[in-house]
């Protein structure tokens, strides 16, 4: 695979990127927002102080290859922190017996506002370090504030606003609107609130972060001889919560790869996500971007190839809109086998593929071969 970059002038550059039997694929950019000019960094976002009983620093080690982390090798810190689930956000969960229970109202219109950011307030006090200057990330994913994209396991807030409308119709107070469109819009109003509001608290309760939400923008772009294109529909529907990403610092999308897909379709679909999250960027005064990288595939428990961990550190860094950062979960890390098994990992794949990109960013030359090791 090539990547050629033709400089069509100071304020616009198209990246095209050859992959052998699949039709070139453009990077298309506008003006360069001003994170580019700080150099592209790397943050670390994984649990690895859970080695430390073990010995195994990892600590020094990220810092040989210039990644970012929090001191004392934190997993929240002054340079990244990520709140899951913070305050009492209206959610209903599914238990293993089939029982569920609704938590502040089980879904947007039926939950206290007053009552989530309560929670909230405490939980970034406790959660959020106070000299917190770097990344802010809340993790929510149980629903999304377009109704149309609560499908698979969030259709249940789909269908359980429908039966409110339902409920609001048979007492007469639609006022001529049908229960799809009363459903739809009381939601995304209430789906809103709820998360601007938590946008705006946490950025009044930590200033010193860059805060926005985990996955957003989405692009709904992975699939099978994918082209890199998000949907139509979901483009204009990153239009319409606008008000989400005005009001971030910055955006942090997903680059969770699959096993079961090839090379060039992860490709494609880095690109895809990528340039959506420039798109946004662009519409929000250049806010930075730094994509999600997770080090082990999403299907299965198998670590990134070289390739594909060399073209999810190489291709963000062609966007020059900010860095990117590497997650991992706890029980990838909670044994000293799996430990050992990590740090030797970035020593051969994750250390080397940082190396190789951020050397390739200092070279003027326009072609870059992304196999090459």
């Amino acid at each position: 695979m090539l990547i050629f970059l033709i400089k069509l002038s100071t304020v616009f550059t198209i990246i095209i990127i050859i992959i052998p039997n699949v039709t070139s694929i453009k990077i298309n950019r506008g003006s360069q927002p001003p994170e580019s000019n700080r150099g592209f960094k790397v943050f670390w976002n994984v649990p690895t102080e859970q080695c430390k009983k073990y010995e195994i620093d990892f600590e020094s080690l990220i810092r040989t290859y210039g990644i970012i982390g929090n001191e004392r090798d934190s997993f929240r810190g002054e340079k990244v922190t990520i709140l899951y689930d913070p305050g009492d956000f209206p959610i209903i969960k599914k238990f293993q017996n089939k029982t569920q229970r609704y938590y502040n109202g089980g879904f947007p219109q039926n939950g206290s506002l007053s009552k989530h950011l309560k929670k909230l307030k405490n939980d970034t006090r406790k959660y959020a370090n106070v000299n917190l200057n770097g990344l802010g990330i809340i993790d929510f994913e149980v629903w999304r504030p377009v109704f149309r994209q609560n499908w698979n396991e969030q259709i249940i807030y789909k269908n359980k606003s429908i039966e409110l409308a339902q409920h609001l119709k048979n007492n007469g107070s639609l006022n001529g609107k049908s229960v799809n469109a009363s459903a739809k819009e009381e939601f995304e109003k209430h789906a809103k609130k709820f998360m601007l509001e938590t946008l705006e608290d946490v950025k009044k309760l930590r200033p010193g972060g860059k805060w926005g939400y985990y996955g957003f923008p989405y692009c709904y772009n992975y699939r099978v001889n994918n082209t890199p294109e998000c949907p139509e529909i979901a483009v204009r529907e990153n239009n319409e919560i606008l008000w989400l990403f005005n009001e971030s610092s910055a955006l942090y999308p997903s680059l969770y790869l699959k096993q079961s897909y090839n090379s060039s379709e992860h490709v494609k679909f880095m690109i895809g996500v990528l340039n959506e999250a420039y798109r946004i960027s662009a519409m929000t005064n250049y806010i930075p971007v730094y994509p999600y990288v997770r080090f082990k595939y999403l299907d299965t428990d198998e670590y990134l190839t070289q390739e594909d961990a060399y073209n999810s550190f190489e291709i963000p860094r062609q966007y020059q809109m900010g860095g990117i950062i590497l997650w991992g979960k706890s029980s990838d890390l909670n044994d000293e086998g799996k430990c050992l098994k990590f740090y030797n990992y970035v020593i051969d794949i994750v250390g080397p593929a940082l190396n190789k990109s951020l050397t390739m960013g200092n070279k003027t030359n326009s072609t870059i071969t992304t196999t090459d090791f």
